[in-house]
Formats: structure tokens, sequence, C-alpha cells
């Protein structure tokens, strides 16, 4: 919110979510916020004297429709938590926000038409963000909010976002939370096949069934964050069966994302059933990760040779932890003992009789009792660095 409200400006070597942790720790250390059951509170005294010094640039309307009166029509930031539809109604006079918090827990039919209002009149909005009980649909002149900066909506019942969204170009964080969401609801249609032209999002948080069903996902090069995934840290890319051929694995350019030090590599649950394997071989060949990358996992692959990039020690040289599940025709591992710092090794659901453990330098087998037993142990190498110890289990 920050960023998208020009409280923080970039810097060179540091990303301006960085810049943003280290203001918030300085906060934090002056203790005017403290952490209160995992979560952060502004004093009260602080509050007060913040909220009385900033009267004319932010506003808070509440279920008392006489404070909308004390409240300057000229303000930049408005918050607004109510069950009163009359109180929303006046939000649309604020023609000049900057930034908009609703919070409307009622259920009522005229919502879509405020929304309607709102979005025609404020049209400056850089920031908003919408929690309401239930709401249907999100009207199209939502796409007249040509300067938004940070959307996040959370709600129920919505089945499709608009495709206006798609021209809010300057748009950096979408954050989309259904309340009480099934995993069994399928959402395939739900997303406008142009998303991709957001070329400027930085982060994204979409329910988990969306994710697969994005268009060129590779197409959003500043892409940093993806359900909870940083791609400067952290990556999950799920959903692999989706990507039609090489070329559109290759448009993800993950070997580009040079602070990417987590990734996994995941497909359904229903993908091993397929039978495909050269599809599933030419997308993990096209999936090569940085070499900065410390962490690895792979799950559901069906394809029966390893990754090219795989094979060569190079491209994956300072791994350390590797995660390998359910990949049932795989049938020779990679070269992983001649990785220099690799500490842990976890095999899960592997073909026994396919492995080859020459790859491993020795590593001495451990037949598991029972497969309760082994599904407990899960296969797990503990340290690659000691050789004579390292024991490798299958099922």
């Amino acid at each position: 919110m920050w960023i998208a409200l020009g409280f923080i400006q970039p810097s060179r070597g540091m990303t301006m979510e960085d810049i943003g942790g280290r203001y918030f720790d300085v906060l934090v250390k002056k203790n005017l916020f403290d952490k209160v059951r995992g979560r952060y509170k502004m004093h009260d005294l602080i509050h007060e004297s913040a909220s009385n010094f900033f009267a004319q640039e932010c506003g808070k309307l509440v279920d008392d429709e006489e404070s909308s009166v004390k409240i300057s029509k000229t303000i930049r930031h408005l918050s607004v938590q109510t069950t009163n539809p009359d109180i929303i109604k006046k939000i649309g006079q604020f023609k000049y926000l900057h930034s908009l918090i609703l919070f409307y827990k009622t259920s009522d039919q005229d919502l879509c038409n405020v929304l309607f209002e709102i979005f025609k009149a404020s049209r400056s909005l850089r920031l908003l963000y919408i929690y309401v009980a239930r709401l249907e649909i999100i009207p199209e002149e939502i796409g007249n909010l040509i300067h938004l900066l940070y959307l996040k909506i959370t709600f129920r019942s919505l089945t499709m976002l608009p495709r206006s969204l798609c021209n809010l170009y300057h748009l950096q964080y979408l954050i989309f939370y259904w309340l009480g969401i099934s995993r069994e609801v399928k959402f395939d249609d739900s997303l406008p096949i142009d998303i991709n032209n957001l070329c400027n999002l930085r982060d994204m948080k979409l329910p988990w069934n969306f994710i697969s069903s994005i268009y060129k996902i590779g197409k959003l090069k500043s892409l940093q964050e993806l359900n909870m995934f940083h791609f400067r840290d952290v990556s999950g890319i799920n959903g692999l069966e989706n990507v039609k051929d090489a070329e559109e694995a290759c448009s993800a350019k993950l070997c580009e994302k040079r602070r990417l030090i987590d990734l996994t590599l995941c497909w359904s649950w229903s993908h091993t059933d397929s039978r495909n394997t050269d599809l599933d071989e030419n997308v993990l060949d096209n999936l090569q990760p940085p070499k900065c990358l410390r962490n690895l996992g792979i799950k559901r692959y069906m394809g029966i040779r390893s990754a090219i990039w795989m094979n060569n020690v190079n491209p994956i040289f300072n791994l350390e932890m590797i995660n390998l599940t359910d990949c049932l025709e795989w049938e020779t591992l990679p070269p992983f003992g001649q990785l220099p710092f690799l500490k842990y090794l976890k095999l899960e659901e592997m073909p026994e009789e396919q492995m080859s453990l020459a790859h491993l330098l020795g590593f001495r087998r451990e037949k598991p009792r029972n497969r309760k037993q082994a599904r407990k142990r899960s296969k797990e190498i503990n340290d690659l660095n000691s050789f004579q110890s390292s024991t490798v289990s299958y099922l």
C-alpha cells in the first residue's frame, strides 16, 4: 500500500518492498507499533494525534451518518466501515480520493450500483480495497481507474472478473480473496484472457485454482510474487499440465529471476494418469532456474528422463535441498552427488527399480520394513557431505 501511494521511492540495489520493510522495522523500534497476537497495532494516542494532524487529507466513515458531514470533500484518503447502505452512497461525493478502503459486511443488491458511481467519480484512485459480504459482479467501469496501482477485493459469489480490468496498465498489486471458497469450484473462464497485459504487476494473489488459467504468464515480466510465492525469493508454479508447449514454458524466463532461491514446480494430481511424457520433458527442459537457486522441488512430473539442465552441474551448482515427489516414470536421477553444497535430498513415491544409486556416489540403501515406515521416513538424506552414513529409503 505504501508503494501504491508513493510513500516509497526506488533505490539502486534494493526493491521497494525491501525499503518498505526497513521503514516498518524502524517504526516498530521507535514504538509507534505494538505487536498483538501476531498483528501490529498503532498506539491509540499516536493514532488520534495523526488523525487530527491529517484531518484535511484523511477521513473515516462509520455507521454514524453525522461523521460524513465533518469530512472535507477534498480529502485524499478515506476508510469506510459500515453496514448502512446510506453511508456507502455518500462515497461518490469524494471525487479526489487517492485511496479508498471499504468494509461493507451486509448483503445489498444496490452495492453494484454504488460501486458503479464510485468508479465513475473517483478516477484519481491509486489504491482500492473492498471487503464485502456478497458481490455478484464487479462493474466494468472499474476500467475508468486508469491510475490504480493497488487493487484488493475480498468477497463471496463472484464468478468472473471484468474484462476492463486488463486496461489498468499501471496496476502493480492485484489481490482477490474468495470467502469460503470450495476447492471443487472451477474457475477456468473467470480470468480475462488478456490479464497478461498488466505488464507492471509486481504481486498477484488469486484463488489457488485461478493460477493455472493465466494465459502466457511469462509476459508478466515484473511479477515478483504470485500467491504468496516470491519470485525474488521463493516461487511455486502449479498446474504445469496446462502449459501447451516448450515455447510457453520458456516464456516464463525463470533463469532470469536473479533473486530466486526457492522453486517448486508442480503438476496436478490428475496428471499422474497422463502418459504424455514428451510434453512434460519439454516443459521441464525450458523451466531452467537461475544459478542462485538453493532449494528445488518437483512434483508429479511424468517424464522419463531428467531435464537437460539437471544433468549439467553448473546450472544447479548452488543447490542445498532437493525434493522430488510422485515422479512415477523418472528412470534415472541426475548426478546429484556432484553438487558441492547439497545437504538434503528427499524422494517421495519414486520408482525403486528405476533409480540408479550410482549417481548418488554410493549411498547405502536401507529397505523399510513396511510401506507405512517408508512413508514416514519419506526417503530423506540428511547429510550428503557424509556419504558413509547417508541413507536412501524406497517404497
